[in-house]
């Protein structure tokens, strides 16, 4: 335990000095900059009828929100480097058990630093609700557990060739669960490849990844990473995406395994329609449980501008986990998830969206559920700095028995009500 916490140390810093490394160059360079800062809070107060999200006895509260918010931006003719950090605190009236300070934030920079290097990074620190957003289900788990994520990328682009780049690249990601029974896990990326330009419609590419996945329980896995891809674009609007690889995978103690990735996208672009299915499989960490599983997922996406003021679009999936090291899962997930947006005014917004997921977890008892999501929410643009805002969560989770009977269910319904000042 004690080595995960001193690398998700040092990927904190890492992420400082790789941020800080790049400032300092840009301003040997001398490069003509801006920088911008913008500050912002928001006020809300919300009513959750189920805040422990318990199947019985369910307890109700309200809850006062503060959350600011800030923004640094440092623009250059060749590079944006631009930080926010925006932290949540949460006062419940009758649960003061309940109370916590959400951290969210990201680093993103995407900058040329010479004719032929582009650098590109990104730190993404996100707390995710028990009570999710619509859609994250999609190719995971979800548990009724907060969770607090971390994703960190950097990427040095080369030129090598006219038709040939380089590519160099690190990351760090971190899955932390509130609850005690979850496993929390680490992945660490290190990797190169090259894209190849072969025509004006069709890009060649190869890729290699080692990657580090630590766990609290489980032993801790080696995965290497071997995948040759190729990208065609064909005539009106239809692309196509193929590539396919093998993974050799070490557990540390324990058993070597191959087994190979895989993945197939086809999208088509219409005047207003945006339509495409994907397939993926792949190797990564068992969500929640530790150990290692071989993860499929196909799916239909599709986007639609009705007209100016109403969008929509939609998922349907279906995906599979079965484990190949580690603790014994097989599991089948599919589910339909659906979103639109309206601008009824200049100043006045409106979203919907509702899902319904599907989750089989064979040999484990329990862990067979039904979710069912929905959401509205309303923003009201008062003045350019000045906005209120609405919005309602319904969330109910069936826990399935034998013969699908629902032997136990969990229901939430969020109200909330805000808003929120912006200043430069």
């Amino acid at each position: 335990m004690d080595q995960i916490l001193n690398y998700r140390r040092s990927s904190i810093i890492t992420s400082i000095v790789i941020i800080l490394g790049i400032l300092f160059f840009l301003i040997q360079k001398g490069v003509a900059s801006e920088f911008e800062f913008t500050n912002s809070i928001s006020l809300s107060e919300s009513y959750d009828d189920n805040i422990y999200l318990e199947t019985a006895n369910e307890k109700e509260d309200f809850l006062t929100s503060i959350s600011p918010g800030f923004i640094l931006s440092y623009i250059t003719q060749k590079t944006n480097l631009k930080a926010a950090y925006n932290p949540e605190l949460q006062f419940y009236a009758n649960n003061p058990d309940r109370d916590e300070i959400n951290h969210n934030a990201n680093i993103g920079f995407n900058g040329r630093l010479t004719r032929k290097i582009t650098v590109m990074v990104v730190d993404n620190l996100v707390f995710m609700p028990a009570q999710d957003v619509i859609g994250r289900e999609v190719g995971a788990r979800s548990y009724a557990s907060d969770q607090l994520n971390n994703n960190l990328n950097a990427t040095l682009s080369y030129q090598m060739f006219r038709y040939t780049n380089l590519r160099f690249g690190t990351s760090y990601r971190f899955v932390d669960y509130e609850m005690h029974y979850l496993e929390d896990n680490y992945e660490y990326n290190c990797g190169m490849g090259f894209d190849h330009e072969l025509t004006g419609s069709d890009i060649l590419s190869f890729n290699y990844n080692f990657r580090k996945l630590l766990f609290d329980w489980e032993n801790d896995t080696d995965i290497h990473s071997i995948n040759i891809g190729e990208r065609h674009e064909f005539a009106k609007g239809l692309i196509l995406s193929i590539s396919g690889g093998i993974e050799l995978i070490d557990e540390e103690d324990g058993e070597s395994k191959r087994d190979w990735s895989a993945g197939l996208s086809i999208t088509k672009n219409f005047r207003r329609t945006n339509i495409g299915v994907v397939y993926n499989r792949n190797v990564s960490a068992s969500e929640g449980i530790g150990g290692t599983s071989i993860n499929q997922t196909i799916a239909l996406n599709g986007k639609r501008q009705f007209t100016k003021k109403l969008n929509s679009d939609f998922t349907l999936f279906f995906s599979t986990e079965d484990s190949v090291i580690g603790y014994n899962i097989d599991n089948e997930d599919y589910g339909l998830i659906l979103t639109a947006t309206y601008g009824f005014t200049d100043n006045l917004k409106g979203a919907i969206g509702c899902s319904y997921i599907d989750q089989s977890s064979y040999g484990q008892e329990g862990a067979d559920t039904e979710s069912y999501r929905g959401k509205i929410g309303v923003l009201y643009l008062i003045h350019p700095l000045f906005n209120a805002f609405f919005s309602y969560n319904y969330y109910q989770q069936n826990i399935l028995g034998q013969g699908e009977e629902v032997e136990s269910d969990i229901v939430s319904n969020l109200l909330t009500v805000g808003i929120q000042f912006i200043w430069l």
